[in-house]
């Protein structure tokens, strides 16, 4: 559809403006991807917050407070809190919305390790490192299964490597994966810059 090829394209006007019309349609199940794609897409973060928490109120009527789809607006919401400072309600929403992903999806699968990858992130606004090196620890072990995902495995050794120097363990460690996180973006199918600009910066400290 039009407004997804203009996210696709990075033409943020284009793609806020249909997602806008589309809010007018009488299927409240598009009303509420349209609802959530605005948020995603606006630069306005107490209105893409509303946006967002009108499509969740739909989406958990029509489909419950378990679906997973449910859990990942959760997510979405949790990093819109993140982006606003407010890190208790972030935290409550990953860990909700973790909790939701490995009971429909397994403890071992991707959206679990995309899940503890947000959690952690968040604890690491707040300081409680320990607990983020917890998390990524678990989505390390989970990515590491599926070897062909080259730009999965290196963010999670980024994210490990500076939970690890965050919470004063293990240096050379901490090192050695932001090593292997550039290593492995400098072998993946394309580009990811905000990534490899990230682990650059990060391994120059």
């Amino acid at each position: 559809e039009r407004g997804h090829l203009a996210v696709t394209v990075r033409d943020g006007p284009r793609a806020l403006e249909y997602f806008e019309k589309a809010r007018n349609e009488r299927d409240p199940f598009r009303v509420a991807h349209a609802d959530a794609a605005w948020a995603a897409q606006s630069s306005e973060l107490p209105a893409g917050l509303q946006a967002l928490e009108r499509a969740m109120t739909t989406i958990e009527k029509i489909e419950g407070p378990d679906h997973p789809r449910f859990a990942r607006l959760l997510q979405r919401r949790g990093w819109l809190q993140q982006k606003l400072r407010h890190h208790g309600p972030a935290q409550r929403d990953h860990r909700t919305a973790l909790k939701s992903l490995r009971a429909a999806h397994g403890a071992e699968h991707a959206r679990v390790a995309e899940g503890l990858l947000a959690l952690g992130w968040a604890e690491l606004e707040t300081d409680a490192a320990e607990d983020a090196v917890e998390r990524f620890e678990e989505a390390l072990r989970i990515r590491d299964a599926d070897s062909s995902d080259l730009v999965g495995r290196a963010e999670v050794r980024f994210a490990l490597s500076r939970a690890l120097r965050q919470a004063g363990e293990d240096r050379a460690r901490s090192k050695r994966l932001a090593e292997e996180a550039a290593q492995l973006l400098a072998g993946a199918p394309g580009i990811d810059p905000v990534l490899s600009d990230a682990i650059a910066k990060w391994m120059a400290r």
